[in-house]
């Protein structure tokens, strides 16, 4: 089934990366998303941003000094926050490293310090080495500390994720005959967008697809000749659809 010209959505944003798209992040009042690309093989860490409603390139695969321990944190106010870790071999966070999104310039470092979230009123940090945990309330641009803070609350964050679909019964007919496992399903509005995989001689392909009215106005193939099933592959922000591709290397959006 094809879709006719008055369907075709076209993508806002398509990128591809040297290393495997690590974490992504987004900024709802600034439209901004950013993606954290990793290469295990050189080590190499970078990071991005783009402007997700016209595909502007804020920074593409920026490098920082030490750049395997610093990882993706937050996107806030233009700003782009990597933290560090408490040890080589910890989870745990350690360390702010604050950069500007249209310069590329570190504006702030604190080496202390560790991001709890984010509120209207600025950042939520506090000391790892201490306990019990005290939070206090940070300038996003300065880092300056404003105050110390008990109780705040978080920036919401309008991300949805799809639902799994296990049983085939309520799969539409246009999914192929070898769709195999499960499937991801989201509805916005009158469109409806489908993730799933098709098995061939012992391979698998991960697909997405859209569709209007029972007409399907996209498909791409994400992934292509897998041993596995890989997880959900796509969210929405508000009406923008992001999703990845190209054994992880591609992100690509749309708006609805």
């Amino acid at each position: 089934m094809s879709a006719s010209d008055k369907y075709t959505l076209k993508p806002i944003l398509t990128e591809k990366f040297a290393g495997i798209i690590w974490k992504i992040e987004t900024d709802e009042a600034r439209k901004q998303i950013a993606v954290e690309s990793r290469d295990a093989g050189s080590r190499l860490v970078t990071f991005s941003v783009f402007d997700y409603q016209t595909g502007q390139v804020l920074l593409k695969e920026l490098r920082t000094e030490s750049d395997w321990w610093w990882s993706l944190d937050r996107l806030h106010d233009n700003m782009l926050f990597l933290h560090g870790y408490l040890t080589d071999n910890s989870p745990e966070h350690k360390g702010i490293s604050a950069i500007d999104v249209h310069t590329g310039t570190v504006k702030w470092q604190n080496f202390q310090l560790a991001l709890e979230n984010i509120s209207a009123e600025g950042l939520i940090v506090y000391n790892p080495m201490l306990q019990p945990r005290k939070l206090q309330l940070a300038s996003p641009q300065t880092g300056e500390i404003k105050n110390s803070i008990d109780i705040f609350e978080p920036l919401p964050r309008d991300l949805v994720f799809p639902d799994i679909i296990s049983d085939k019964a309520l799969l539409p007919n246009f999914l192929p005959e070898n769709t195999a496992g499960p499937v991801s399903y989201l509805k916005y509005q009158d469109k409806e967008i489908w993730s799933f995989h098709t098995v061939n001689q012992q391979h698998y392909s991960q697909h997405l697809l859209i569709s209007q009215n029972n007409t399907i106005i996209l498909q791409d193939i994400l992934a292509a000749g897998i041993q596995k099933l890989n997880p959900e592959a796509f969210f929405l922000q508000k009406n923008c659809l992001f999703y990845i591709r190209g054994n992880y290397q591609e992100i690509v959006s749309y708006l609805l």
